[in-house]
């Protein structure tokens, strides 16, 4: 009796479970490629860096509206170079060739 109730359960769902079309429709999604954007006006664009040391003075002329220029800094760099708005500055006796080349690492990292 039990093999013959077994046979039966398995054969309805067998039978019931089965269907011929599918229930619902699939509609293909719109593509995955993304659509040009329109390059937003808060990026600040700065041209190439000159790479040219400058002592305090020369570099507040030349870029005056960079913050964080009068906060005693003086006291322990000499030397500036400005690389993409950002102030690289280096200690009295470092060599020029080797602020030069620290800018222009420091350029590559953040272009």
């Amino acid at each position: 009796m039990k093999p013959l109730l077994l046979t039966t359960i398995a054969a309805v769902l067998l039978v019931g479970c089965e269907t011929t079309q599918p229930s619902f429709t699939v509609e293909p999604a719109e593509p995955v490629a993304k659509k040009p954007t329109q390059q937003s006006s808060l990026a600040t664009t700065y041209s190439r860096p000159a790479f040219e040391p400058m002592s305090l003075e020369q570099y507040k002329a030349a870029y005056p509206n960079l913050p964080g220029l009068a906060c005693g800094m003086e006291k322990f760099f000499d030397t500036y170079i400005n690389v993409f708005g950002v102030t690289i500055a280096a200690m009295p006796k470092t060599p020029v060739p080797e602020i030069i080349h620290a800018a222009k690492v420091y350029a590559q990292l953040i272009d």
